[in-house]
């Protein structure tokens, strides 16, 4: 129960990333917008022209808060955008001044997420929409967690005296039959 209070407890910091977090990327679109679709997921996936190794997502929680519809049909290969992404990923995977970790390398690398997405004034996803929605996601993960956590701390707590008793009543039943 413990454990499940502390897990909840991490999802309480406000990982909000602010205009110092973040790295603006220009770049020219080097094929049009693609919408994938997972099991339950959606996401959209940017190629770049100068960037052609990696591929620039969105993913399905910051999905909502953005107007993919438009984006999808206002820019298409050859149009100019600006992806904004974590300055921490921008540092590890394109201009290499951080190390990568062993997931970056082998499981993650052609993949950068986007927090944020311009093109000429019009703002697709904001910056505050995506802090947003994965703040909202935390909410779910402290409601979980504290309530899962509280309610087996509260059985344990219940549960271990009731144990204790019964095994010292036992032995004291050992001893008297001696």
């Amino acid at each position: 129960g413990i454990l499940f209070i502390y897990i909840a407890s991490q999802f309480y910091k406000d990982t909000s990333l602010t205009r110092n977090d973040v790295h603006v990327i220009k770049g020219t679109l080097s094929e049009d917008i693609k919408l994938e679709r997972g099991r339950k997921s959606k996401s959209l996936v940017f190629k770049l022209e100068n960037l052609s190794d990696f591929k620039f997502k969105i993913g399905s929680l910051a999905l909502k808060e953005t107007y993919y519809e438009d984006l999808m049909s206002d820019l298409k290969k050859g149009n100019e955008i600006y992806l904004t992404t974590e300055k921490d990923q921008y540092e590890k995977k394109i201009s290499k001044k951080n190390q990568m970790s062993f997931l970056d390398k082998y499981f993650h690398y052609q993949k950068i997420d986007v927090v944020e997405v311009q093109n000429k004034g019009f703002t697709y996803l904001s910056l505050s929409d995506y802090n947003k929605t994965n703040r909202e996601n935390d909410y779910w993960g402290i409601g979980f967690f504290g309530i899962f956590g509280l309610f087996l701390a509260v059985i344990g707590i219940c549960i271990y005296p009731k144990t204790k008793k019964t095994e010292i009543l036992g032995r004291a039943s050992q001893n008297y039959s001696i």
